[in-house]
């Protein structure tokens, strides 16, 4: 929830990240003298980042996320040395540690911001006082000293739910609103996305995690009945059972939702599967935050709206995103980044915000092969690395 040090500072003619960033940033460099190049900040949680290809525990970045796709179009537009893409997103971060981050970003000349977080909501926002203890080094091992150990097989899967959803609604847009302003002031335009969502998690090809069918609420007899009446195909029986389910509406909303969708019934089967988010998100963002970034944008005149989510929805089996674009709750595969950035890319040539590409792009596979994303360029190891994650994209897929 802190940022307690500096994420960045300059060595030689280079900007690099500071060792204590270097614990939840992917490591970066770009110019102390940014000349006449367009530079993106990349700024949000794991989807930004670009989770599951790229880590903050590696010592480099990774190709497959958003940034990468965002470079490789970049140098068409600017060539190889006309732009600079610094990935400034963390894992497992909330919008308020977000908004500490844009806000030292902001502070590098950056020609656009783009922000992309939502997933990670439900934590309160941390008072003022606390925010200014951790950056006190004494207090920070204090509290560490204090803190409980917990085994990990005790750590809930998902992020804990501390507010009303309406008070989580409220930060969130409150936090995103201090971005907005922070760039307005500083001159500097920015991308905001909705999130996509996995409608379909927890159904068939993308189950939840092994013992944490609900997020640490156990399931109900009455949605187990139902559950296992879906997957036998009695769509209609299902229904009927899941209406009786009183006692757990988020998983009732999901196995209803599911069954919907397998009779036909596509309206009706996201309304059911997006309540289910909006009562028990599982770390994927809530319909009505994404409606929040929506507002925000709309209303900003220096802000461009990249719906992501509605991208998503556009390229799924009946407009109800699943395992065809994601490897677990709000993770995409290296297809999904792919086409997140097309929508990036393409609301900002149309906004004029980037120039019309010099030359032709190249198909998605070719990249993947013979570009920065596992071609000479990269070590062997590398490139087996890469290969390995595509080979499992394909078996989740499978």
């Amino acid at each position: 929830q802190f940022v307690t040090e500096a994420l960045f500072e300059q060595s030689g003619d280079w900007v690099v990240t500071t060792a204590y960033a270097r614990q939840f940033l992917v490591p970066a460099r770009f110019r102390a003298d940014k000349g006449d190049r367009f530079r993106v900040f990349v700024v949000g949680a794991s989807f930004a980042m670009g989770t599951p290809y790229t880590s903050q525990s590696d010592d480099a970045e990774q190709p497959g996320g958003i940034a990468t796709w965002l470079r490789i179009d970049l140098e068409r537009r600017y060539g190889p040395d006309g732009f600079e893409v610094i990935n400034a997103a963390a894992s497992a971060q909330t919008s308020h540690r977000v908004q500490r981050v844009a806000e030292e970003v902001l502070g590098f000349e950056p020609d656009l911001l783009f922000v992309a977080t939502c997933n990670n909501e439900g934590p309160p926002r941390p008072s003022y006082v606390r925010e200014q203890l951790h950056k006190l080094g004494a207090y920070r091992l204090l509290t560490t000293l204090a803190a409980p150990s917990v085994a990990p097989e005790n750590r809930p899967t998902f992020t804990p739910q501390g507010m009303e959803p309406e008070q989580i609604r409220s930060e969130f847009t409150e936090n995103l609103a201090g971005i907005l302003g922070a760039a307005e002031a500083a001159g500097v335009p920015v991308a905001m996305a909705t999130l996509p969502v996995h409608l379909r998690y927890g159904g068939p090809g993308a189950p939840l995690p092994p013992g944490d069918e609900a997020g640490a609420i156990p399931e109900s007899p009455c949605v187990a009945a139902g559950r296992e009446t879906y997957q036998r195909g009695e769509f209609k029986a299902a229904l009927a059972e899941l209406g009786a389910c009183a006692e757990d509406i988020p998983d009732a909303a999901r196995w209803t939702g599911l069954s919907l969708a397998a009779l036909g019934r596509v309206e009706e089967a996201k309304v059911a599967l997006e309540l289910s988010i909006e009562l028990l998100p599982r770390n994927r963002c809530r319909p009505s935050l994404n409606a929040s970034v929506r507002s925000l944008a709309e209303a900003s005149a220096t802000t461009h709206l990249i719906d992501l989510e509605a991208a998503a929805q556009g390229l799924s089996p009946q407009g109800l995103p699943g395992p065809e674009l994601f490897i677990d709750y709000c993770h995409l595969n290296w297809r999904g980044y792919a086409a997140m950035t097309e929508e990036l890319v393409a609301t900002l040539e149309v906004a004029g915000v980037l120039p019309a590409a010099g030359v032709p792009k190249r198909p998605l596979e070719e990249l993947a092969v013979t570009h920065e994303l596992g071609g000479p360029t990269r070590s062997a190891p590398g490139a087996r690395r890469l290969l390995g994650r595509l080979r499992s994209d394909i078996v989740r897929a499978l």
